[in-house]
């Protein structure tokens, strides 16, 4: 569904629009290949537009790119990091840079290092009970990716709008304080909904769970070119 693509516009959005420190804790891509993706998404420029680029189309690709290099966003690629690795790395980012968020990109790839041997259920729901300590303990936002669990054999019933249940293990939604949800429905080959509106490249960002506030949906775009998610009433290179 994108959940790389729309953790990565949420980092840009908040390190570059706002100023707010950002570490990004990539378990399954490298940081090489996350700033390629970042670099394509941020200055929308494919490799033939770049080796034609005149002199205002580079001034245009520095300029994009010098807010992207200055903006205070940290990657670490450690694959299959703990809980205790994200915590110590979490405490020197906040000393050092001052970040206010950690991403996690995705809760799967984790690992428990408890001494006893738990279903990877339990460790899951140990995970992010962690998580959640870490971030009441640092005083920061912690947004951890995940895959949903949609073992159906019936096609029809995986185009459904994902819900809560779909979630691998109860302890993910037990923790969290929200819960978001992607659906797209043109992943799928569903180009119309049932009165005719056009679907194509329609993400519904679904609040599935939210303690502090009120559950809904919000529609966005998914830009599938530039792999990043923008406001379905911009069109162009601004980002949500």
């Amino acid at each position: 569904m994108g959940k790389t693509a729309f953790a990565l516009s949420m980092a840009r959005n908040m390190a570059i629009d706002h100023d707010c420190g950002v570490a990004y804790f990539s378990a399954e891509m490298s940081e090489r290949s996350l700033m390629a993706r970042m670099f394509h998404a941020e200055t929308e420029f494919d490799v033939q537009q770049i080796i034609h680029a005149n002199k205002p189309a580079w001034e245009q690709l520095n300029s994009k790119m010098a807010k992207l290099i200055d903006a205070p966003l940290y990657i670490d690629d450690t694959p299959a990091p703990s809980v205790s690795e994200i915590r110590e790395k979490c405490q020197q980012l906040i000393v050092k840079n001052d970040i206010k968020v950690a991403i996690i990109d995705y809760l799967q790839l984790m690992t428990w290092m408890g001494d006893e041997k738990l279903s990877r259920e339990q460790e899951e729901l140990n995970i992010t009970r962690t998580l959640k300590a870490i971030a009441v303990e640092l005083n920061i936002a912690v947004i951890a990716l995940g895959q949903l669990n949609r073992c159906v054999n019936n096609w029809k019933d995986r185009c459904k709008r994902p819900i809560l249940s779909d979630l691998p293990s109860e302890g993910i939604a037990q923790n969290a304080d929200m819960v978001i949800l992607i659906h797209r429905p043109e992943y799928y080959g569903i180009y119309e909904d049932s009165e005719g509106n056009e679907l194509s490249g329609v993400a519904e960002i679904i609040i599935s769970k939210n303690r502090n506030d009120i559950l809904g949906d919000v529609r966005l775009t998914f830009d599938n070119k530039f792999y990043k998610f923008v406001d379905s009433e911009i069109t162009g290179a601004e980002n949500v």
